[in-house]
């Protein structure tokens, strides 16, 4: 996980459509109705980035990169969406430039559905980072993944997890500068860390994982 700035392109009004309203789509809401979406959980320095990007060059899909319910203003899946794979149309993005407001679950429903139009399978990476680590921009993490908690009653999650041994992604994350004022003010310490760890293992201890 490197700097995190804000996507900066020409659809940057995009930003601005994500609201938080609740889906008003129901569609999808009732027992066998729910389409299949593909979930990478991971943590940073994982190995994630290098294995999505391997996926993302794959014919047929459409993958989104750490997305959070909560950091629609650092990742905007709808800005990937559009930037990266072209999957909405002229109409969608005049709506949205022109003050149309989406919740997340909404924003997700439609790139789902421009990406089955193509006939891909969406799959998203999320940024567990901020649920089982949190700093340098929350104190206290969850603990618990929160895309999965969203998108859990909208769509069949099909969940695959990428775990790394944790005292080699320790070293790697405690190296970058962005951590570095935590590691020093003590807010950040291995066994910190460690905790966050143990409770994304509990998490997907239930589910396939790929070990870096």
């Amino acid at each position: 996980m490197g700097p995190i700035t804000p996507y900066i392109g020409p659809s940057l009004a995009l930003n601005a459509a994500m609201g938080t309203q609740k889906s008003k789509s129901k569609g999808n809401m009732r027992l066998g109705k729910k389409k299949p979406l593909r979930l990478i959980h991971n943590m940073a320095r994982s190995g994630s980035t290098l294995m999505c990007k391997c996926l993302g060059c794959m014919q047929g899909v459409t993958l989104l990169s750490e997305i959070h319910p909560a950091a629609t203003q650092m990742f905007n899946p709808l800005n990937q969406a559009h930037n990266w794979f072209s999957l909405l149309h002229k109409k969608d993005v005049h709506n949205l430039e022109h003050g149309q407001s989406l919740s997340f679950i909404e924003a997700i429903q439609l790139i789902d559905r421009r990406s089955r139009q193509q006939k891909k399978s969406l799959v998203i990476r999320d940024w567990a980072h901020l649920d089982f680590t949190g700093l340098p921009f929350i104190e206290e993490p969850n603990h618990r993944l929160a895309l999965a908690d969203v998108l859990a009653d909208h769509f069949k999650l099909i969940r695959i997890a990428i775990v790394r041994h944790p005292i080699d992604q320790w070293l790697s994350l405690s190296r970058l500068e962005l951590m570095q004022n935590p590691i020093r003010r003590g807010q950040l310490t291995i066994q910190t860390f460690l905790n966050g760890y143990e409770a994304f293992s509990t998490h997907c201890s239930n589910m396939d994982f790929v070990r870096y």
